[in-house]
C-alpha cells in the first residue's frame, strides 16, 4: 500500500525533467516557473531574431524575400569570412542568428508541450505509465498551475498568490 501511495504522489506532484538543467525536476511546485521561463525565452529569442535579421540584411543588403536565404547565408557567410570579404562582427550576428533560432525553437516547444500536458490534465508520468487521469475541465487545471486568473498570470511573471499551491503550502 505504501509503494502505491508513493506513485500516486510522485505523479501528481513530478512531471518531467528539465533537459536544460537536468538536476531539476519540473513539478506542482515549479511547472509555472519553467513554462513562463520557456515562453519568455522563445520571445527573447525571436525578438533577437528579428533585430539580427534586420541588421544583417541591411549591413550585407541581403533579402529574405527568398525561403532559402536563410539556410544558405551561413555556407555562403563562412566563405566570405575566411576569404576577408565578411567582418567578424558581422559573422558573429549571422552565428547568433542560428543559435537564437534553435533555443528559441527548443524553448517553444518545451513550453508547448508542458502546456499540452497541463490542458489534459497529466503529468509526463502518467503518460509514459499510461495511467488513467480523472478528466478535469481545462481552465481547472489551468487555475491549479497559473492561479484563478490564469490568462494574467501567464502574461505577466509574477508570484501568484491565487493558486491553490499557495494555500496547500501555507497550511
Amino acid at each position: 500500500m505504501e509503494a502505491a501511495s508513493l506513485r500516486l504522489r510522485r505523479s501528481r506532484l513530478f512531471s518531467s525533467r528539465c533537459p536544460l538543467q537536468e538536476w531539476n525536476c519540473i513539478g506542482s511546485r515549479n511547472m509555472r516557473n519553467f513554462i513562463m521561463f520557456c515562453l519568455y525565452t522563445s520571445l527573447a529569442c525571436l525578438d533577437s531574431l528579428v533585430a539580427g535579421v534586420a541588421y544583417i540584411s541591411a549591413v550585407l543588403s541581403v533579402s529574405f524575400a527568398n525561403p532559402l536565404a536563410f539556410l544558405t547565408l551561413l555556407p555562403h557567410s563562412i566563405s566570405q569570412f575566411f576569404s576577408g570579404a565578411l567582418l567578424s562582427s558581422e559573422m558573429f550576428v549571422i552565428l547568433m542568428l542560428y543559435l537564437w533560432l534553435g533555443i528559441g525553437l527548443a524553448c517553444a516547444g518545451f513550453c508547448c508541450h508542458q502546456m499540452l500536458l497541463i490542458l489534459r490534465g497529466q503529468t509526463r508520468y502518467q503518460v509514459r505509465k499510461g495511467m488513467v487521469v480523472r478528466a478535469r475541465p481545462w481552465r481547472k487545471n489551468l487555475q491549479e498551475v497559473f492561479g484563478k486568473r490564469w490568462l494574467l498570470g501567464l502574461l505577466i511573471p509574477v508570484l501568484n498568490v491565487g493558486s491553490d499551491y499557495h494555500r496547500q503550502k501555507d497550511k
